[in-house]
C-alpha cells in the first residue's frame, strides 16, 4: 500500500492555506457539533413543555373541581355549626350520621421538579420561568391546606357523628374553631388554584385542555361533601374521614397516564 506523505508548503502562501483549511475544518466541526447540541436542547425543552402541560392540566382541573365544590363545603358547614349551636344551648349533642369531606387530591409536581433540577429551565424564556414557578408556587400551597391541614380539621368535625351526648362550652368552643378552620383552608384552596391558573394564562403559558377536562367530566354534586349528612348514625364515636380509601384504592389501581396530544 503506498502512503503518501503530505508535501511541504514550499512558500507562506502555501502554508498560510493548509494553516486556513485546517481552521476552516475545525470551525466546521465545532458549529456541526453546536447545532447537533442545540436541536437535542430543542427537542429536550419541548419535551419538558409538553409533561408540564400535561401535569398543570390535571392540577388545574384539580384545583377548579374544588373551586366548584366550594359552594357544597360553606352549606355543609353552616350545618354544622348550627348542630354546635343548638347544641351548645341545650347542653347535648343530638345523634348525627357522617357529614361527609371535601375532595382530596394528589398534587404532583414531578415534572416542574424534574425540570428545574436539570438544565430545562435555563432554556425557558424570563416570563415562562416566572409564570411555572408561581403557579407552581400556589400549587404547593393548595396541596399544603389539602393534604395536610384539611385532613386533620375535618377529622376533628367528625366528631360530632355519633349516637348523642352530653355537649358542653369547651366542646362548642374546639367545633367552633374546627368550623373556622375548615372555611379558611376551603378558601385558600379554592383561591390559590384560581391563583395558579391566572398565573400561568398572565404569563400565556398553555396546559392541557384534556386532562383539565377530564379531571372535570366527574360530578361535584356526586362527592360526599355536596351529599345530605349521612341518615345512618354511628353506634359510637370516632368515625373518621376516608376509612375506606385502603378498598377505595384496590378497586381503582393507578395506571400510565401517557401524554395527551
Amino acid at each position: 500500500m503506498d502512503i503518501h506523505k503530505p508535501k511541504a508548503a514550499h512558500n507562506w502562501r502555501e502554508f498560510a492555506i493548509e494553516i486556513a483549511t485546517i481552521i476552516c475544518g475545525i470551525v466546521i466541526a465545532l458549529g456541526l457539533e453546536q447545532l447537533v447540541e442545540a436541536v437535542h436542547r430543542g427537542q429536550e425543552v419541548a419535551e419538558a413543555k409538553q409533561r408540564l402541560s400535561v401535569e398543570l392540566g390535571t392540577l388545574l382541573g384539580q384545583a377548579e373541581f374544588r373551586a366548584r365544590a366550594s359552594a357544597c363545603v360553606e352549606r355543609r358547614l353552616d350545618e354544622l355549626a348550627a348542630v354546635v349551636g343548638t347544641a351548645a344551648k341545650s347542653g347535648r349533642l343530638p345523634p348525627m350520621g357522617e357529614p361527609g369531606f371535601p375532595s382530596v387530591f394528589v398534587w404532583g409536581s414531578g415534572a416542574w421538579q424534574s425540570a428545574a433540577s436539570g438544565q430545562t429551565v435555563a432554556h425557558l424564556s424570563p416570563d415562562e420561568v416566572i409564570g411555572y414557578s408561581s403557579a407552581y408556587k400556589f400549587i404547593g400551597l393548595v396541596d399544603d391546606a389539602n393534604n395536610r391541614a384539611e385532613g386533620s380539621v375535618w377529622t376533628t368535625l367528625y366528631g360530632l357523628a355519633g349516637p348523642g351526648r352530653p355537649f358542653d362550652a369547651a366542646d362548642a368552643a374546639k367545633y367552633r374553631q374546627a368550623i373556622s378552620e375548615a372555611r379558611y383552608l376551603d378558601s385558600i384552596i379554592g383561591g390559590m388554584g384560581v391563583r395558579a391558573h391566572q398565573a400561568l394564562d398572565a404569563y400565556h403559558i398553555p396546559f392541557n385542555r384534556n386532562r383539565y377536562n377530564k379531571v372535570l367530566s366527574r360530578s361535584v354534586e356526586s362527592t360526599s361533601i355536596c351529599q345530605p349528612i349521612a341518615t345512618t348514625t354511628p353506634s359510637d364515636y370516632g368515625a373518621a374521614p376516608a376509612r375506606d380509601f385502603i378498598a377505595s384504592a384496590r378497586a381503582h389501581p393507578l395506571r400510565p397516564q401517557g401524554i395527551d396530544r
